[in-house]
């Protein structure tokens, strides 16, 4: 930061790199200086627990979501193979994309309407089902069908983790808690081809 150096702190010096039309501001000094959070209440230790237990969950179906796109992706050409239906090979994906893409926005805000735990969960299991019912699917059709609930699985719970992690970590952990998802993500996509 030594480069600009004249805001007096090192948020202010960093607005002024990217803005250089503030630097020549005189009422410079009055821009804030910095964030101070709020103390937070220590948590009791059942509160800790739940804290944990959520976080496990949220862990959970990042994991398999993160998983499925890539096993499947790894594993289709065989089942598609398997189940006679090479002229429909971009559908399972397709439909997948589909559902899970367009009905995402409305998930979210019927999570604010119905609650981001009840809708979470309830993704939580759609997606598994799913998941299994594709793995048991015994023609083109049926994994299709499958793939269109798994979707619509995946879109319930994808909403919902972010506004949970928000929601249940104060805002000193909650860069940890998006990390470890992250990292949770990015695990699942490199397990996933070996498992594929």
């Amino acid at each position: 930061w030594g480069v600009v150096g004249k805001g007096g702190t090192v948020a202010q010096d960093v607005l002024f790199y990217l803005f250089p039309c503030f630097r020549a501001c005189p009422a410079r000094r009055a821009l804030p200086c910095a964030v101070t959070l709020p103390a937070q209440p220590e948590l009791t230790p059942p509160q800790l627990r739940l804290r944990q237990l959520a976080t496990v969950g949220l862990i959970l179906g990042v994991f398999l979501n993160a998983l499925e796109a890539s096993v499947v992706s790894t594993a289709m050409p065989s089942v598609i193979r398997d189940l006679h239906g090479s002229a429909l090979y971009a559908l399972p994906f397709a439909v997948y994309m589909l559902f899970s893409t367009v009905s995402s926005p409305l998930w979210g805000r019927a999570s604010d309407i119905v609650g981001r735990k009840r809708l979470y969960l309830a993704g939580l299991v759609v997606f598994t089902l799913a998941s299994a019912w594709c793995g048991l699917s015994g023609s083109i059709g049926m994994l299709i069908a499958a793939r269109v609930v798994q979707g619509l699985g995946a879109a319930l719970m994808t909403p919902q983790t972010m506004a949970v992690i928000t929601r249940t970590f104060p805002p000193q952990r909650r860069g940890a808690a998006m990390g470890l998802w992250g990292a949770t993500a990015g695990v699942a996509t490199l397990v996933g081809p070996l498992l594929g």
